[in-house]
C-alpha cells in the first residue's frame, strides 16, 4: 500500500508540474489532456484514473494550495489576512494558483470562508459591527488584498515589492485602528 501511495503521489506531482508548465504558455481552455499527459510523461488512462477533466485537476490543485496556506497561518487570529499576505509573498506559487489568471476560484472560496470563520467572532467582540457590516469589511479586506497580491506577483524588483508591502501594512494598520474605535 505504501508503494502504491508513493506511486500515486509521484503521478499526481507529475500532473501538477505538467499543468503548471502548460498554464504558463496558454490558458486552460487551450490545453488538452493528451498534451498534459505528454508533458507529465503519463498515459491518458492514468490521467482518467485520477480526474475526469483538466478543470477538475486545476480545482484540486487550488484546493490543496488553499489548505496549504491555511496550515501556514493557522496560529494567527486577528491578523489572519496579513499572515496570508506574508505567506503568499514568501511562496509566490500560492498567488499563482489561488489568484492567478488561470485560477478557477475553488481555493479562493476556501480562503474567504476560512477568513470569515476566523475573523467574524473577533470583530464582533472588538466592535459593534453587524453581520452585514462584517461581511462588507471582509469583502473589502479580502478582495483588496487579493488585488495587492496580484500586483505583488507582478513586481519585477525587490524595491517595488517592499514599497507595496509598506503600503499594505499601512492599510491593514488603519483598518485595525478603525475596528478598535
Amino acid at each position: 500500500t505504501e508503494k502504491m501511495n508513493r506511486k500515486a503521489q509521484k503521478t499526481t506531482a507529475a500532473m501538477y508540474r505538467g499543468i503548471q508548465a502548460l498554464l504558463r504558455e496558454k490558458p486552460l481552455q487551450k490545453i488538452s489532456v493528451t498534451e498534459l499527459c505528454d508533458v507529465a510523461a503519463i498515459h491518458r488512462s492514468t490521467f482518467y484514473n485520477y480526474y475526469d477533466n483538466l478543470t477538475e485537476l486545476v480545482s484540486d490543485i487550488e484546493t490543496e494550495q488553499a489548505h496549504r496556506l491555511i496550515r501556514m497561518v493557522e496560529a494567527s487570529n486577528l491578523y489572519v489576512i496579513y499572515e496570508c499576505i506574508k505567506q503568499c509573498a514568501a511562496h509566490p506559487e500560492l498567488v499563482d494558483w489561488l489568484f492567478g489568471p488561470h485560477s478557477l476560484g475553488a481555493g479562493e472560496r476556501i480562503l474567504y470562508d476560512y477568513c470569515r470563520e476566523k475573523l467574524f467572532p473577533i470583530w464582533q467582540n472588538l466592535s459593534s459591527l453587524t453581520e452585514e457590516e462584517s461581511e462588507a469589511l471582509l469583502s473589502y479586506l479580502f478582495y483588496g488584498n487579493k488585488a495587492l497580491l496580484q500586483k505583488y506577483a507582478a513586481c519585477e524588483t525587490e524595491e517595488e515589492k517592499q514599497a507595496l508591502q509598506r503600503t499594505h501594512y499601512r492599510l491593514i494598520s488603519h483598518t485595525f485602528d478603525i475596528l478598535h474605535e
